[in-house]
């Protein structure tokens, strides 16, 4: 079986638009005919799994049918945020597991804000990162330093380096 594709939204900043994003991604690869399984680990807020689970409501309720990605079972968000990370990891993984084994083109993971150990275990999975970013200086120092006149990288940031580490143990698995 092929391993599917993994795609990852990410971005230390709340509000970048990275569940946005990822709903515009997931409903155009599911209209151009792959299958698609989501993880959202914005456990409080659930934006994308939300917008599916409202979608097929409303879809049900006014008789119409449209793709609909593959959403594995993570319980309860609010509870799991507040579990240990160890927890939260465990779940994470059971939950990619059950997507892979699901035979689909691609996963796309939703991470939330901030830098957490269940984000940087999805980072380690990704074939390929997306991080959404407004033409600002607030979002541009999330990937490095930049210096504001020059427009010089000054050093990589926090979030660059996590990606990096990431990728690291991606490289070493």
């Amino acid at each position: 079986m092929t391993q599917p594709h993994v795609i990852v939204l990410g971005n230390e900043k709340g509000g970048a638009g990275k569940s946005t994003l990822a709903i515009h991604i997931v409903t155009g690869l599911l209209h151009a005919g792959r299958t698609v399984a989501i993880i959202d680990l914005d456990l409080r807020q659930r934006s994308m799994q939300r917008f599916f689970h409202n979608r097929l409501a409303w879809l049900a309720a006014n008789g119409q049918t449209l793709p609909q990605p593959f959403i594995p079972d993570m319980g309860d968000g609010k509870a799991l945020a507040k579990a240990d990370v160890a927890e939260q990891i465990a779940v994470f993984e059971r939950a990619f597991d059950e997507a892979a084994a699901q035979g689909v083109d691609c996963i796309l993971i939703d991470t939330p804000g901030g830098d957490t150990a269940v984000s940087n275990a999805a980072h380690a999975r990704a074939d390929q990162i997306v991080t959404p970013m407004n033409d600002s200086f607030v979002d541009f120092d999330l990937l490095g330093d930049v210096d504001p006149v020059t427009l010089d990288l000054l050093k990589p940031s926090i979030y660059s380096e996590s990606v990096w580490e990431a990728r690291k143990q991606r490289a070493s698995a």
